[in-house]
């Protein structure tokens, strides 16, 4: 194997430690010596890639920023109008909460250090405002869009203790996988929240469990 590859598979080794490292012990308590034995290398090499820890903690946020990002753009491809795309956005954060750690682990080091990798949420939350925007038609009278936005920050964060939970309790899933729990639970909540927050008529069109995602 060539040089340049070992060093790239050390390097991935090394991300996805860190990740899981992130997700479950949270930034301080985290450290270069549990990341090294989590990818099985040498501090010797877990320090040439990454001398100290806010640079490895900077890298994951970044690739969990970018998978966010990825699942984005397919909700503004496929969600359903108005608020359905609001709900969908919410399936679309859920999923990938639960399905890739290093999405969890970039909004749990966002809240953390904030300063020093960034704001995980500033990947959604711009979108979730265009999305409100054009979602006033399915709201009651009294109620505006933005005042929904609160409501979903709740949502999002929900799910991704939900799904970091489920990952304690069973060990966790293989890469890419979901089993589903953490959207079973927010489509439940939707029920509930759309009695109120939707028209009777828009009640009847829109759909709890997000908008099925169509075959490519």
């Amino acid at each position: 194997m060539a040089r340049q590859e070992r060093a790239e598979q050390t390097r991935r080794a090394l991300i996805a430690a860190a990740a899981s490292e992130f997700d479950q012990h949270g930034y301080a308590g985290t450290s270069l010596a549990r990341i090294g034995a989590g990818a099985g290398v040498t501090m010797g090499a877990m320090t040439f890639h990454f001398p100290v820890k806010i640079a490895i903690a900077r890298t994951v946020h970044e690739a969990g920023a970018g998978a966010t990002r990825d699942a984005l753009r397919r909700v503004h491809e496929d969600a359903g109008p108005g608020l359905q795309a609001v709900i969908d956005l919410t399936h679309a954060l859920a999923g990938i909460l639960e399905s890739d750690t290093q999405v969890r682990a970039a909004a749990r080091l966002a809240r953390e250090k904030p300063d020093a990798v960034g704001d995980w949420r500033a990947e959604w939350l711009p979108v979730l405002k265009d999305l409100l925007d054009a979602a006033g038609d399915h709201l009651p009278d009294g109620i505006e869009p933005a005042e929904v936005g609160p409501l979903v920050e709740f949502l999002v964060a929900g799910a991704e203790e939900t799904s970091r939970e489920h990952h304690r309790r069973t060990g966790g899933a293989a890469a890419g996988e979901e089993s589903g729990e953490t959207r079973e639970l927010l489509t439940g909540i939707w029920e509930l929240l759309l009695v109120g927050l939707a028209h009777a008529s828009a009640r009847e069109e829109l759909r709890p469990a997000g908008t099925p995602t169509p075959r490519r």
